[in-house]
């Protein structure tokens, strides 16, 4: 589940690495500590304190929790040097024992473009898997990443599960200590952009994968969530990194039927920002299209999709 800021109006940030003068931002995250939460809803509460400890601003792209969990305090945009903030989390139980969760928190750190946090939580047995829901990060095109899922003990005897994509391969491991079958799950994107895909188990669909392919721009999120009519109030901020060699220039944009799209230049070269607005419904197909100076990666396109689709 990508938490990122949403209204109608969404900026496109472009951060390409420069020098400005000063240390440059760094994210800090602190022990992530839990507590039940209150409420009919129960499940838990998770809270980490972020700093930022470098010596410019640090600007806050958005959060991406696990499927079941969701953001319930306050992303600042922005933290100066020094300053701290609370971020918190609800997730609800997921399998008869505990799992491992993660918030992955996107910012202009130049040393890593998402931080991630990790907790323990209480899961049902309404699940088969921990975690039920994959999702990879940014991975680089020709890179590959993995992750472990440990199947419940009813789900064992069904067998390891399938992956239907390409991008995806199915290894099994050697057991965990209590006895639960363990798989892992190896990520190869093969094109730039996102990436969502399934496995299956017994023929059925069993657990959602995603994940992000990127070869010289990383955009935060890799796809972009608008309503379709306009609303007032400043439009949140979503970033592109640039991490090829030389300074990026964007040469055109082209945008779908009912967006339309502002190219605002804060640093020639190196820092940009796109503001972009929905005037109506959205094809299912819309996509916003940067064409780039990068020789590799010539076109960066963006998926858009209607808040309520």
């Amino acid at each position: 589940m990508t938490l990122a800021r949403r209204a109608i109006a969404a900026a496109v940030v472009i951060v390409a690495t420069g020098c400005d003068g000063g240390a440059p931002p760094q994210l800090e995250i602190g022990t992530v500590a839990t507590e039940q939460a209150a409420g009919p809803a129960g499940g838990e509460l998770a809270r980490v304190e972020v700093a930022n400890v470098g010596g410019r601003a640090l600007v806050l792209d958005g959060i991406r929790v696990d499927c079941g969990c969701r953001l319930v305090s306050t992303l600042p945009e922005t933290l100066a040097r020094g300053e701290r903030a609370a971020i918190v989390v609800q997730c609800r139980r997921a399998t008869s024992t505990e799992g491992s969760h993660e918030i992955r928190i996107a910012s202009n750190d130049p040393r890593q473009a998402e931080a991630v946090a990790r907790f323990a939580a209480p899961r049902d047995e309404h699940h088969a898997f921990e975690p039920s829901a994959l999702y990879f990060g940014y991975v680089p095109v020709g890179g590959s990443a993995t992750r472990e899922i440990a199947l419940a003990a009813d789900a064992a005897t069904a067998g390891a599960p399938i992956a239907r994509e390409a991008e995806l391969q199915v290894e099994t491991r050697p057991p965990h200590a209590d006895g639960r079958h363990v798989v892992r799950v190896r990520f190869t994107p093969h094109a730039a952009g996102p990436f969502h895909g399934t496995l299956t188990l017994d023929g059925r669909p069993a657990i959602a994968v995603s994940g992000v392919g990127y070869r010289g721009v990383l955009a935060f999120p890799a796809e972009l969530t608008l309503p379709s009519e306009v609303s007032p109030g400043a439009p949140p901020a979503i970033a592109l990194k640039y991490v090829g060699p030389a300074a990026l220039e964007i040469g055109a944009i082209e945008t779908p039927p009912g967006v339309t799209a502002e190219l605002q230049t804060t640093t020639p070269g190196r820092e940009f920002r796109l503001v972009v607005r929905a005037h109506g419904p959205l094809a299912p197909d819309a996509a916003l299209r940067l064409r780039t100076s990068d020789a590799e990666e010539p076109l960066v396109t963006i998926p858009l999709r209607d808040v309520g689709a």
